[in-house]
């Protein structure tokens, strides 16, 4: 796949929604889910900061609506394109250092609806009220 076999990398499966793993060298197949026949993976270079894995809008897992995206200031922003009334769901993956610290979400045309940790998986939904950017930001503590 023309990865570098010294990088660590993150791999989500985009219609299970569910992290695979992480892996260095070669990337461990999962059996397909029988319900879609065919997967389709997303690949992160891993980060030591958390890091947005993917979403749930598009088959690029963030590729198509993500207009920026940074760390800084122990804060993961970004801002996308979204569609009004619908929900806009964020997969970040956390390092173990920052699992346990805690989390702020900050939204400008949106509301979290839900959120919760799978492993080291934080998911949050996010409810869009009107078709134009969201702007938002998790802040660690």
């Amino acid at each position: 796949m023309g990865l570098d076999r010294e990088k660590e990398y993150l791999v989500f499966e985009f219609w299970t929604k569910s992290f695979v793993g992480q892996f260095k060298g070669q990337m461990p197949l999962p059996k397909i889910d029988p319900k879609y026949g065919c997967q389709l993976f997303c690949l992160r270079e891993r980060q030591d900061h958390p890091q947005l894995l993917a979403t749930n809008r598009h088959i690029s897992c963030g590729g198509l609506e993500l207009e920026t995206l940074k760390w800084q200031d122990r804060t993961l922003s970004g801002a996308s394109r979204v569609v009004p009334n619908d929900t806009y769901t964020l997969y970040i993956h956390e390092p173990a250092e920052f699992t346990h610290t805690g989390y702020d979400v900050i939204l400008a045309t949106g509301d979290v609806v839900a959120s919760h940790r799978n492993g080291p998986i934080l998911q949050v939904d996010i409810q869009c009220r009107e078709a134009k950017t969201l702007n938002w930001a998790i802040r660690y503590k």
